[in-house]
């Protein structure tokens, strides 16, 4: 992943660029939002290795969602600059 740091330091938008920017992500967001929603639906109704692909299907988009909800967060400016290692939890 990165550190919220960096990629404030490496982001250079103009205000409108940002504004579009964030309706963007704010529309990923609640697009990710809605499809882990329907991905645990479908999990509750299968087994086996249909399962297990689901199950992986939910892992990715749960990590897909804190990295946009990170990336949203750092161009707001609201997330401080982490160390990985911290994020990790170890």
């Amino acid at each position: 992943m990165f550190g919220a740091g960096v990629l404030c330091n490496k982001s250079h938008m103009d205000p409108l660029q940002r504004t579009y920017f964030l309706a963007a992500i704010a529309e990923a967001a609640k697009l990710i939002r809605l499809s882990q929603a329907a991905l645990q639906r479908a999990h509750m109704h299968c087994d086996g290795e249909v399962a297990d692909h689901v199950n992986m299907m939910c892992t990715r988009i749960h990590e897909l969602r804190g990295q946009a909800e990170q990336i949203q967060q750092a161009v707001l400016g609201t997330l401080e600059a982490m160390d990985p290692q911290d994020r990790r939890g170890g």
